[in-house]
């Protein structure tokens, strides 16, 4: 790009002469931002919907979705900002529990809900039940599964306690969900009792489980066979 000076006296402007755009031979490429990366959607649902997603397998979702190459330190300091904002849901999330559950209920009041909270009125533990519980539980082969699970959001230090049933075509249903403290045998025979609220008889059902000590103190006290 040169520059030609003025010739006119006392008059001390530049101006171009030519411009070229092309830029041949030119081996720079244009960097991204953090905040660029931070605002993907690519990024975002990737982050949210597996928080333990490392860096290097970040990366190369966003280079072969989006084109770009991040670098994996500043991939590593976006997925933690990600975190960190949907951290900061967390808690007003759990406020919306009972309301969510009660909207439920009401178009599907065959399900069977249970809400508790803590002295000091925080949310603590939740069971909703599958609508067609009493259904499946006929038309199903005899044999329960009982699973418990960390929750995948980087701010719940919650348990997700599931009872899977199995139907004629060999496929798992999920009759039961709750969210607990922990998996212990008070929470785990809470669950257990509000199975058999909602309608599911484990009294004479095989069971199978992740073989937790609270789960097998829960269904040794309540005579359920796993």
């Amino acid at each position: 790009m040169p520059l030609i000076k003025s010739q006119r006296q006392n008059y001390f402007e530049y101006h171009i002469s030519s411009l070229n755009v092309a830029h041949e031979g030119c081996s720079g490429t244009v960097k991204v931002t953090a905040a660029q990366v931070a605002a993907m959607a690519t990024t975002v649902a990737a982050v949210h919907s597996k928080s333990a997603l490392d860096g290097p397998s970040l990366q190369d979702k966003v280079k072969e979705l989006e084109g770009v190459h991040v670098p994996t330190r500043m991939m590593y300091c976006v997925r933690d900002v990600l975190m960190e904002d949907t951290a900061l849901d967390y808690a007003e999330g759990c406020k919306r529990v009972q309301s969510l559950l009660v909207l439920f209920i009401r178009g599907n009041p065959t399900s069977y809900i249970d809400i508790e909270y803590a002295a000091d009125n925080r949310f603590r533990r939740a069971f909703l039940s599958h609508p067609d519980v009493h259904l499946l539980g006929e038309t199903s082969q005899s044999v329960i599964g009982l699973d418990g699970a960390f929750l995948k959001h980087k701010g719940a230090d919650n348990i997700m306690l599931i009872l899977v049933g199995r139907n004629g075509n060999l496929e798992n249903i999920i009759l039961a969900v709750a969210i607990c403290p922990s998996e212990d045998e008070v929470n785990c025979a809470w669950f257990m009792r509000c199975c058999a609220a909602a309608g599911v008889d484990t009294s004479y059902l095989p069971g199978f489980s992740d073989r937790g000590s609270g789960i097998i103190a829960a269904a040794t006290s309540l005579g359920i066979n796993l």
